[in-house]
């Protein structure tokens, strides 16, 4: 990729990105087959979190020469306020059934900003190796993070909420066209116990772009995949 000029500013370094990894936010989540209140809380989701990420960008541009100091600490409190506003993690982790609701609440934050460091740490990571190619500071690259995230985050916190509410079977879903990966184009449509992973190439997974159980990045990366209940 092209070295980042000195006397680039972070709007001209957007206009000359021709690499594009992300769709508009709506379209991502438009074409799932997930509810419209689903569709919703993504979008919403997604577009807080991709103003935020360009924000940092924008800040790492113009400080690349202490991105390893301060990108993972703006990453991370970028992407709490998101979790807090969205209440992304209330259900994922309300399974837990505390009696005492402060306690919940701690428990939840814990949780959420857990996952904020370790996608925090994994961003600041990748943006300090590659801070001399554009696509890294870009617009679209902070699309694609939010779409990513966005979905991971809502796909655990929605397992988490049927489960808690009861359903026993889940069913993988793919969006059914032409970019459907070969493992989760073997599993669409198989239903199985709630409580039991889906067997991938990769690994297993309870949903999809689960990480938990250790399956690969290659099964989860720009994974569009959903879980109907039953």
């Amino acid at each position: 990729m092209a070295q980042i000029r000195s006397d680039l500013d972070f709007d001209e370094l957007n206009k000359l990105v021709g690499y594009k990894r992300s769709l508009p936010i709506e379209q991502y989540f438009g074409e799932m087959g997930i509810s419209t209140k689903q569709k919703r809380r993504r979008i919403a989701m997604a577009s807080d979190l991709e103003d935020e990420i360009v924000y940092v960008l924008a800040f790492l541009f113009e400080n690349r020469e202490k991105i390893s100091e301060y990108a993972i600490a703006e990453f991370e409190n970028a992407i709490k306020r998101v979790f807090a506003r969205h209440n992304v993690y209330v259900s994922a982790n309300s399974s837990q059934n505390s009696a005492d609701e402060d306690e919940l609440v701690k428990q939840t934050v814990s949780y959420g900003n857990a996952v904020a460091h370790k996608i925090a740490t994994e961003l600041a990571d990748s943006t300090f190796r590659h801070q001399n190619e554009m696509y890294f500071f870009s617009k679209d690259r902070a699309r694609y993070i939010a779409e990513e995230e966005t979905n991971s985050a809502w796909n655990e916190a929605d397992f988490a909420e049927e489960k808690e509410n009861g359903s026993q079977f889940k069913t993988w879903a793919t969006i059914g066209d032409n970019k459907v990966r070969e493992s989760h184009r073997e599993v669409d449509g198989l239903t199985i116990p709630i409580d039991q992973p889906f067997e991938l190439e990769g690994g297993l997974m309870m949903y999809p772009r689960d990480d938990s159980l250790g399956a690969s990045d290659e099964e989860i990366n720009g994974c569009r995949c959903w879980l109907e209940f039953s």
